[in-house]
């Protein structure tokens, strides 16, 4: 059967916040991300477990995916986390995705995908706060002059496929680069052209030819018919 065609269970996102123990059951979220991780790092990948747990645990926020129906209800199946750290050659303030992990029974749900645009959209917004609050205290904020923000991450060579896929750029060998777009960024004109065309898919294009052949079609019927009435028209 063909990922597409499975039924996606149902499921939500949970961030769990550094520093603010909310929700109460805070602990228990990071033990179930602990868990996914430990499943597919250490039983299934065979890292050592003792390298799993790390000293970013407490500074990042961390993201859980997991079911809320039927008998699996509250299983966690998912887990994505990000820290926010300073280049010390640049200065630069970026998004250090890491530790992400979906297991393997549910990999065919595009679940590594609704992890990661989750992050994507929490990054967007924690940018533009501290890019408000990094302009009223004259601070560094994330984000260059443009507006963007650097999303990097180091990936397994297995699933490089996958970031390329979702819009990451290689930069050396396992180091993978995004540069998302914050709320707070404004387009000009021919940056959003430019940005409208590097989203263009193969699907666009095919329903656009569509659209534009069945216009012409329509056309030409009323054209047909406009020549037709006006030739009984004439012939009386």
């Amino acid at each position: 059967m063909s990922a597409t065609a499975l039924e996606v269970p149902p499921h939500e996102i949970v961030v769990i916040k550094p520093y603010i123990r909310s929700p109460d059951n805070w602990k228990e979220l990071r033990e179930q991300c602990y868990s996914v991780r430990i499943d597919v790092f250490h039983h299934e990948q065979g890292f050592p477990i003792e390298d799993e747990i790390d000293n970013l645990e407490d500074v990042a926020t961390h993201f859980l995916l997991r079911l809320t129906s039927g008998s699996d209800a509250g299983k966690p199946v998912g887990t994505i986390r990000y820290t926010k750290q300073t280049s010390p050659s640049t200065r630069e303030t970026y998004y250090k995705l890491s530790r992400f992990a979906v297991l393997k029974d549910y990999r065919n749900y595009r679940f590594g995908v609704g992890l990661v645009n989750a992050l994507h959209d929490y990054i967007r917004t924690d940018a533009r706060k501290s890019r408000n609050e990094g302009s009223a205290n004259g601070n560094n904020a994330p984000g260059d002059q443009d507006g963007f923000v650097r999303v990097v991450c180091h990936s397994q060579i297995y699933i490089k496929g996958f970031y390329e896929k979702i819009g990451y750029e290689p930069e050396g060998t396992q180091v993978y680069i995004s540069r998302l777009r914050s709320p707070s960024g404004l387009l000009t004109p021919l940056e959003f052209i430019l940005y409208s065309v590097r989203q263009i898919t193969p699907a666009h294009v095919c329903y656009s030819l569509l659209c534009l052949l069945f216009r012409q079609f329509v056309l030409l019927r009323r054209e047909a018919c406009n020549s037709s009435t006006s030739e009984k028209r004439a012939s009386h």
